[in-house]
């Protein structure tokens, strides 16, 4: 891995937005009912539990260690922003246009604001990344 070039910020960015993605992911894998009640749906069969396992889960999962990765070689620092630029805006722009709907519990909100920061604090530390070949 080259560390030489990696940016500091990008690298906090990446590792506090892969650890929130991680620690959800092991919550929806070890207890899909925690997430159901949480957000408010019913998982009826275990063929539900098993989406909620995968989806929330190991998708949540991929997309963390993705991140934790991409903050620790240079080369990868950029993309892994990117990532969490696109994926923390996509959900919390959905999810606070569907709150402004229908309304929203207190983990929602708190949810959808998390989420927009995670998106802004990328679109900053990309801003501040240093450019490829430039040492930092």
């Amino acid at each position: 891995m080259n560390f030489t070039s990696r940016s500091t910020a990008a690298l906090v960015v990446l590792w506090f937005a892969g650890l929130q993605f991680i620690g959800f992911g092991v919550l929806s894998v070890l207890n899909p009912q925690a997430i159901a009640d949480v957000v408010g749906f019913q998982l009826t069969s275990q063929l539900a539990a098993t989406e909620v396992r995968a989806f929330y889960g190991g998708l949540e999962l991929a997309l963390g260690i993705l991140l934790c990765v991409g903050g620790l070689n240079a080369r990868w620092q950029k993309p892994a922003l990117v990532l969490q630029f696109a994926a923390f805006l996509g959900i919390g722009v959905v999810r606070g246009l569907a709150v402004l709907m229908h309304g929203g519990n207190t983990f929602l909100v708190a949810a959808t604001l998390t989420e927009l920061l995670l998106a802004a604090l990328a679109f900053w530390a990309l801003q501040k990344a240093p450019a490829m070949g430039e040492r930092s």
